[in-house]
């Protein structure tokens, strides 16, 4: 089995599947799949480029750098929506100030949506899906040993070594990444050793989910900020509030779950041992 081949050929399925939901009609859970597809091509290619060195890997990195902050851009304005919505039933606002604020971020939102349908028609963003069937059918990866006692391992390691840092709030979001990539580099070795890496997916993702519901908070305070409204404050409080609560969610379970568990370390052990 090519594993790359089917990693690659899976995330280009997704993204095609995406593009055909938004092509129909603007669907915020297709948003969100075609990123997560785009990432996880981004890190499977990223596997690629350490074992094989590919030239045309890292032109298409590149592309699916700015294809993402375009992603990206249209999933942060989807939370910030939802979010606020949520959020106007907390504050005591006339009818007349909620629409105006659902107005303002509707009106970016918008801007988003547009900017991101246009490169998804794009001849660019068809050439990125082009090269990746390319590279798909032309190359693979070295064979699996290499790969686990290499980038791999590299990935758990990532994670491991904040075990003897300080967690600190300009951090987190590193650290989340780490947990984001570790998560994907076992759902793609899950055919290799299910019951271990289903185990180390259940310990990555209690760490994932509280800090991506924090990186929400964080996005869409970023986002506030440079909105130009007179009641915005009320809702940057809000976030800000949400935000450190949600660090303090994070750095009582990181000491009483992660530094005395040992579940990462046996994984590295194993990927060290690997043969």
């Amino acid at each position: 089995m090519d594993l790359f081949k089917k990693i690659i050929g899976s995330q280009i399925k997704q993204m095609r599947m995406s593009i055909r939901k938004l092509f129909r009609r603007y669907n915020v859970e297709a948003v969100h799949d075609l990123r997560v597809a785009a990432l996880r091509t981004d890190f499977a290619l990223n596997f690629c480029e350490q074992s094989k060195g590919i030239v045309l890997v890292k032109k298409i990195r590149n592309q699916l750098k700015e294809a993402r902050r375009i992603m990206g851009r249209a999933r942060n304005l989807d939370i910030l929506f939802v979010r606020t919505e949520k959020n106007l039933k907390n504050l005591n606002l006339t009818s007349s100030q909620a629409e105006g604020i659902m107005k303002l971020i509707q009106s970016h939102r918008n801007t988003s949506h547009q900017a991101l349908m246009r490169m998804l028609e794009s001849s660019w963003f068809e050439g990125i899906l082009k090269d990746l069937e390319r590279i798909k059918n032309e190359r693979g990866v070295p064979d699996l040993p290499s790969i686990i006692k290499g980038p791999f391992k590299q990935t758990i390691n990532f994670v491991l070594e904040y075990r003897n840092k300080e967690i600190h709030a300009f951090n987190l979001h590193v650290i989340r990444i780490a947990f984001k990539k570790l998560h994907y580099a076992c759902e793609f070795f899950e055919e290799v050793d299910k019951p271990r890496m289903q185990k180390a997916l259940k310990f990555i993702l209690k760490f994932q989910d509280l800090l991506g519901e924090r990186q929400d908070g964080v996005a869409s305070e970023k986002l506030l900020s440079g909105f130009e409204h007179k009641l915005v404050s009320k809702f940057l409080k809000m976030e800000k509030v949400f935000v450190k609560d949600h660090q303090k969610k994070f750095e009582k379970l990181w000491k009483e779950s992660f530094l005395k568990s040992s579940i990462l370390v046996r994984l590295h052990r194993w990927a060290e041992h690997y043969s």
